[in-house]
């Protein structure tokens, strides 16, 4: 008996989710742009008593599965804007890192435009702009923090050494998606993505977080810990946060606590 109204339950759960995802991508939105195929997709979440904006990438979907906007109903609950943005480009449907296609990185450009229309059109000052992801999404949340200086960045075991990642026979797909064809010289360059940026700027976001799980020494080991060290010789402030867990998969389940958590400071 006990067994029946648990699933009853969890059908019933399952539909509301079903139901609300549904409602929330018949309001997606296309910022049209000159390149690719000629715009980015995006959902926008206005809450008119928030000053702030939350700007949300997204991860690697699924194998088989399209892309899609990650933690819109995880992050249902937060008062504040929310900007959702999807990476969809390239013959590989997995993306380009949020940044473009062949060597073409036209989104570098356009994601910022597309932002900087959102804070105009709400009113939101940089400074109250928190970028957010997890892995490929946590790449794109530092790159476009720092190449814009929003206020905040909150990144969950993102791929900072991106062209060794991409490299995998799994993800040359992706690779030839960003840079056209595979290359050492092109491997390297994709490595130097995060660093370059920083680079070019003397102002950075007044908040950089960074969250792994405690026991994930891949993440540790051969993405983070080249990018805080990079960071701390700089002197830009930033924090490593440590969860506990030591899976990728389960970034998605603890992260978010984390962005309730600096939103509910």
């Amino acid at each position: 008996m006990l067994q029946n109204v648990n699933k009853i339950i969890i059908s019933a759960k399952s539909f509301i989710t079903r139901q609300y995802m549904k409602n929330v991508l018949n309001s997606e939105k296309e910022f049209k742009i000159e390149e690719g195929p000629g715009r980015i997709k995006y959902l926008l979440q206005p809450n008119e008593k928030s000053d702030k904006l939350l700007v949300v990438f997204s991860g690697f979907p699924l194998i088989g599965k399209p892309p899609v906007y990650n933690y819109v109903l995880t992050f249902r609950n937060l008062k504040c804007n929310k900007l959702f943005i999807l990476d969809d480009f390239g013959e590989d449907y997995r993306g380009t890192y949020y940044l473009g296609t062949n060597e073409k990185w036209f989104l570098t450009t356009e994601i910022t435009n597309l932002i900087s229309t959102i804070k105009t059109q709400l009113n939101i000052k940089d400074e109250n702009i928190t970028l957010t992801g997890s892995s490929k999404g946590g790449f794109a949340a530092l790159y476009y923090a720092f190449k814009d200086t929003y206020g905040c960045v909150i990144a969950a075991e993102p791929q900072i050494m991106v062209g060794n990642y991409l490299s995998a026979a799994q993800h040359l797909g992706v690779f030839n998606n960003i840079m056209g064809e595979y290359t050492k010289e092109k491997r390297e360059a994709l490595n130097k993505v995060i660093f370059n940026i920083t680079e070019q700027r003397d102002q950075y976001p007044n908040k950089v977080i960074i969250f792994c799980g405690k026991n994930n020494d891949y993440y540790l080991k051969k993405h983070l810990i080249y990018f805080t060290s990079y960071l701390e010789k700089k002197g830009i402030s930033h924090e490593l946060v440590l969860g506990d867990f030591s899976q990728h998969s389960q970034v998605g389940k603890h992260y978010p606590k984390l962005v309730y958590n600096y939103y509910n400071d």
